[in-house]
């Protein structure tokens, strides 16, 4: 039973049950030992990296699946966030850790914002905002650097968006509304 959320009921055989969970280690996060009553029911531990260092492809469909993407931006959206989690990983660099699926999945959505806005490069763009300056931000070197992985590796794209080739009717019956918010500076 999961009393947190409301007394959820989980059926099943015990011996069948998976719990995965997270912890973020490293600068500025805490990580206190367990319990070891709580050790021994979460019994064998198992490290994993990134999705889309284990297994890009997976998430590469996350982004197909929940953005307006298409698949070579998808590809090279989570290339560059396994650079940019490959540069996080050398000791010998100033990211103090790599970038989570979420993510990218909130690049890609604002890249698309941006996009049906008309402002230029928005991939690029939205990347300084939604990666850089929202996930580095604590430090202005590494913002700097992610913002040098995702410029040069995102100047070549041709086709942005799933909508790229639709006939002008079925881009204006869009059933949504997006703002972009600029301030002073245009960003």
């Amino acid at each position: 039973s999961m009393d947190e959320i409301g007394g959820v009921e989980i059926e099943g055989t015990p011996e069948n049950l998976i719990v995965v969970s997270t912890m973020n280690k490293g600068p500025g996060h805490r990580v206190e030992p367990m319990d070891f009553a709580e050790k021994r029911r979460n019994g064998s531990t198992y490290y994993v990296n990134f999705l889309g260092k284990e297994y890009p492809e997976k998430e590469k469909e996350l982004i197909l699946d929940n953005t307006q993407a298409t698949e070579p931006l998808a590809a090279e959206m989570v290339s560059v966030a396994n650079e940019i989690r490959s540069t996080a990983e050398n000791e010998n660099t100033d990211l103090s850790y790599g970038l989570p699926t979420s993510v990218l999945l909130e690049w890609a959505d604002e890249a698309y914002t941006n996009y049906i806005a008309g402002i230029p490069d928005p991939v690029i763009k939205a990347g300084e905002s939604a990666v850089a300056n929202a996930i580095y931000d604590h430090d202005q070197n590494e913002v700097e650097t992610v913002n040098r992985i995702i410029s040069k590796n995102m100047q070549t794209q041709d086709h942005f968006f799933a909508d790229d080739e639709d006939d002008e009717s079925s881009q204006n019956s869009r059933t949504e509304t997006r703002y972009v918010c600029k301030d002073t500076d245009s960003v």
